[in-house]
């Protein structure tokens, strides 16, 4: 579970740069 918190951080990243 704490290794997708990063994950999720990535994602949230790359979709705000979209």
């Amino acid at each position: 579970i704490l290794v997708l918190m990063p994950l999720i951080s990535i994602m949230e990243n790359h979709l705000l740069k979209w």
